[in-house]
Order: C-alpha cells, then structure tokens, then sequence
C-alpha cells in the first residue's frame, strides 16, 4: 500500500483543537504518515436515541483509528467493513467493550494510542500495514515484557566487555560498534578515574565468557552433573520459543539465528556473532519494542 490516509476518528477534532495533552493526528504526522481528524457525527434524533445509520457516518480512510466509546462507534465499524477493505483499530484509554468481529482488519486495543509509551507500537503497526508485511500488524502493538532478551543482553555485554579488555589487536568494525552502544569507553575511563575496578581482571574470566555454559546456565539449560548442554529437548525448545514470542514482530532474525545456533551447534559464539546480537537487542530494548 502506497502512502494510506490514516484516518483518526473520535468526538473530539485534533485539526482544530490543539490544546488535547496527546495530539494523536499531530503525533501520527510527525511519524511520516497521511493523516485526517473526523469528530464523529452524533446521531440527533434526541439525546435518548441517537441515529447511527450509514448516512450519517463520517468519511474514512485507509487506516482508521476510531475511539471505542459509543453504540455509533461500534455501528460505524461494521459500515467499514462491510463496505471497504480498510483497516479500523479500535482505541480507548478506558478500555473497549462492545464489538467484536473475527475480521483480520479489526483489532481492538484498549489503550490510548497517542501515548509516549504506546507511539512506538502505533508507528510499528501502521508501517507494517503501509509495506503489505507478512507479519500481522496487530502483532506490533502487543505489549510485551523482555525477560529472556534483557537476559541476553546483559550476557552479550559481559562477554563483549572481557573480549574489549583481552584481545585489544583484532578488533573489528562490528565489534567496535557494539562497544560504541554499551558505552565502554565512557565506562572504563570513569572506572579508572575511580580505581573502583581493576579491568585487568577480566582477562581472567575468558574462559568463562567464551564457554558454552555462559550462555545456557542463566537460563538452566546446564547440566552440572555431566557439564554439558542439557538434553532435556523439552527445556531447550521452551528457551527457543520464548525467545521467539520476545522477538514475535521486531524483525529480529539475526539474533533468534544467533540463539538458534548457540543451541543446536553446541559452541559458544564468534565475538562478531555477540556483537551483531547485542546491537540488535540494544535497537529493540532502546526503541521499547
């Protein structure tokens, strides 16, 4: 889909009135999309029986946000779908009771879109819908907690941190820039300064870092009886696939690979390998999701 009209619908007109603390239509266009304010029409029959019929409805467009709010709402909704193949999110802050439809262009969010904490998602959800994704848009705008990922991260900088310290020569590119975003630099200078740590200490935990056991005991996949992998395949699929939920619409390939790897080679990765993984989950934790 090139460039869609992103229509938002709602009792309240954002074109004319900017004094809302959220601007949806505001925040959607510095976002880089087409958008419209429609107040949506009340019916007037009288105040008891408000007229919802097709006539009244507003204009839409190819997306449409539409604030859940009222028996009209929920009249307009089933108008486009019938008659377009548009999109409709629903929206509220206060949550969304009323329809629900089985259409794979309708989905419901009971929260306010405009909001800093659920503008990442909004933009994810239209861009995927503006680039005809395979993924389901909705999926974008899931909120989800990253357990697993964090984990990872933290690992991926530990090792990145003792490789900074224990191979100075053969840095590469890659490399460099994964310790750019940690900030390591910054780190290992105020460290010194402080004389809090001595970093010529973690030459002494390569060992550790570069062993497979690094990346599966925090995670319970060790075998500390026979110090190895575990071959419990039940445990090793579950990590696998909670990563993969973690990871569900960010176009992480590369690091569910890096962890995909790391479980059926059995081997500890290459430093390059970590460093692309970290740089994409810095990306992901950075852009909240």
């Amino acid at each position: 889909m090139k460039s869609p009209l992103v229509v938002v619908i709602d009792h309240y007109d954002y074109e004319k009135n900017n004094n809302r603390r959220t601007n949806i239509v505001k925040r959607i266009k510095n976002l880089g999309f087409k958008v419209k304010s429609h107040p949506f029409v009340w019916g007037n029959k009288n105040d008891d029986n408000p007229v919802c019929g097709a006539d009244n409805f507003v204009s839409y467009g190819d997306i449409n946000l539409i604030h859940s709010n009222n028996i009209c709402s929920q009249e307009f909704i089933k108008h486009v779908l019938e008659e377009s193949s548009s999109w409709i999110l629903e929206y509220s802050g206060g949550g969304i009771s009323g329809l629900s439809t089985s259409n794979t262009r309708h989905g419901r969010y009971p929260h306010a879109v405009g909001n800093d904490g659920e503008i990442i998602g909004l933009r994810n959800f239209l861009q995927a819908i503006r680039e005809g994704s395979d993924r389901d848009p909705f999926l974008y705008l899931k909120r989800r907690k990253y357990e697993y990922i964090i984990a990872l991260s933290i690992l991926c900088q530990g090792y990145l941190a003792v490789m900074a310290e224990s191979d100075k020569e053969n840095q590469s590119s890659k490399f460099g820039e994964a310790l750019k975003k940690m900030k390591w630099d910054e780190f290992r200078d105020a460290n010194q300064r402080k004389n809090n740590y001595s970093l010529s200490k973690l030459q002494s935990k390569y060992d550790d870092v570069t062993s497979l056991k690094w990346w599966l005991e925090p995670f319970d996949l060790w075998d500390f009886e026979n110090d190895t992998k575990t071959k419990n395949t039940r445990l090793l699929q579950k990590y696998k696939n909670d990563i993969k939920d973690e990871l569900q619409a960010s176009d992480l390939e590369k690091v569910e690979l890096f962890v995909n790897n790391i479980i059926e080679q059995g081997k500890s990765p290459e430093v390059d390998e970590v460093a692309e993984a970290f740089i994409q989950i810095s990306a992901l934790i950075d852009d909240g999701g």
